[in-house]
């Protein structure tokens, strides 16, 4: 009797370690995914973003480059 109960008890304790590990390791996916996601979106849509300014910046500190603003629109 005493050594089911302490099979059982391992039994458990193994189950619940392995329940831990796959909520760490599908909590680490998620993490993974949404900074992936994260990292596009800033590429996709900050970079081009970014460029333009660094483009209009410098456009606007030089008083010659009119024309090139002109091209950029």
């Amino acid at each position: 009797m005493l050594w089911n109960g302490v099979g059982h008890g391992h039994n458990l304790i193994a189950r619940v370690a392995v329940r831990r590990r796959v909520f760490y390791s599908n909590l680490q996916e998620i993490v993974l995914t949404f900074l992936y996601i994260e990292f596009l979106v800033i590429q996709i849509l900050l970079e081009p973003l970014l460029r333009c300014l660094s483009w209009s910046l410098c456009v606007c500190t030089d008083p010659n480059a009119k024309d090139s603003w002109l091209m950029l629109l």
